[in-house]
């Protein structure tokens, strides 16, 4: 609503010298619409506060049955887990379904859904019943699920996404006994995993859960960029050593997630669109990279520590080519999905592309030159080039935006 007032606050004295609208008329306009405004940026901080309170209340409830564990009985816990979740669940539903307080009732739900994640880890301990820390994070991403879809609530769609990363890896520790395997193999795995799925799942929700399309969507896009700037690092690209049957949890939910979006595109009736097809190209070349890494890379210890004194240029041929191939290819990602933003008007892509670019060009400086220049000279070159990089950062998303408002 703020847009509307200043692009209208904008355009007023055109409109009043073409005649569109009278001068009393203007004022009525603006009056409404700074109003409607004000009222709007009013609004936001309900939801802030109260959703910053819901998570106080379950982070305090939890500590304070760490601090008093001792004091209460087992079925006195009990009790008291089942009561906290059946008042905030109840609050909940009156809030949001019987007296409309949309924003304080989300954030009741929120809250109830803390308290019976805090329930299952809490009961478990409470009464000895086995299981682990990845089966407890499933009873509760698989309790909320539900909830979820029920009732459409905006910061549900990120809680599933988060609970879905941590059990992934946490389950992928739990069962993995190879505790020496190359943490940049694993790192690239669990992305692409996370990524794939949660892109794969995201279509599938559009339209009628559009909400949740957008958010699975955007967890995906930032599991994958976040893949492809790893592969930007020479020792990132050296560690990797190829497939072990470890990674299998990892390559089965990137399996699934990479068929679902396939059979997405496949099932309806229209072509796709460019957009549609660069994430299918995106994990094409992320997995090419990675047979480079392995194929191409020395593997001796010795030879990893004379490239990295020397740097690119000690490397053999085809391992140079995969780690500038990586670098160039990854800016021009970023640049393909900031497109893709302004031409969907997708502000999350836009700004999440440019703080991408961000962080690449201050780890390369840093990557680059911080062992080969005098440490003031470092630090005095390095922060007049990123005010110079955030002011054109700055001036290019203002214009982008400016597009995508349009």
């Amino acid at each position: 609503m703020s847009d509307i007032y200043h692009k209208l606050e904008s355009d007023m004295p055109v409109l009043l010298a073409t005649g569109v609208v009278t001068k009393s008329q203007a004022e009525r306009l603006l009056g409404h619409y700074r109003l409607e405004s004000e009222s709007s940026k009013d609004s936001k901080l309900v939801p802030i506060l109260s959703i910053i309170g819901s998570v106080f209340v379950g982070v305090g409830f939890i500590l304070y049955f760490a601090a008093n564990w001792d004091t209460f009985s087992n079925y006195g816990k009990l009790a008291i887990l089942l009561s906290a979740m059946v008042v905030s669940s109840a609050a909940a539903y009156v809030l949001l379904f019987v007296r409309e307080y949309s924003k304080t009732g989300h954030a009741m739900a929120l809250l109830s859904s803390l308290l019976y994640g805090a329930s299952i880890f809490l009961t478990g301990q409470t009464f000895n019943l086995g299981g682990t820390f990845p089966d407890a994070l499933l009873l509760w991403l698989s309790g909320i699920l539900p909830v979820a879809y029920v009732t459409g609530l905006a910061s549900f769609p990120t809680l599933v996404s988060l609970l879905f990363w941590v059990w992934l890896i946490s389950d992928w520790g739990e069962r993995s006994s190879d505790f020496y395997r190359s943490s940049s193999e694993v790192a690239f795995w669990f992305l692409l995993a996370a990524g794939t799925f949660l892109s794969g799942i995201a279509v599938w929700h559009r339209g009628a859960y559009e909400f949740f399309a957008k958010t699975y969507a955007r967890f995906g896009i930032f599991a994958l960029f976040s893949a492809t700037f790893l592969f930007t690092f020479q020792g990132f690209q050296q560690d990797i050593r190829g497939w072990s049957p470890i990674l299998w949890t990892f390559a089965a939910f990137a399996a699934i997630g990479s068929a679902s979006y396939l059979a997405f595109l496949f099932v309806r009736k229209k072509m796709p669109a460019k957009a549609e097809i660069f994430p299918v190209v995106h994990v094409l070349i992320l997995f090419a990279l990675w047979a480079a890494s392995f194929t191409f890379f020395p593997e001796t210890s010795d030879v990893y520590s004379r490239s990295r004194e020397s740097g690119i240029f000690s490397l053999p041929a085809m391992a140079a080519l995969s780690l500038v191939f990586a670098n160039v290819y990854f800016v021009g990602a970023t640049v393909i999905a900031a497109a893709i933003g302004v031409a969907r008007k997708d502000g999350f892509l836009l700004n999440l592309s440019l703080a991408f670019v961000t962080v690449f060009v201050f780890a390369k400086y840093f990557d680059w030159f911080f062992e080969m220049m005098d440490r003031a000279l470092f630090f005095i070159v390095g922060g007049t080039l990123f005010v110079l990089v955030g002011w054109q950062i700055e001036r290019r998303r203002k214009a982008l935006i400016r597009t995508i408002s349009q």
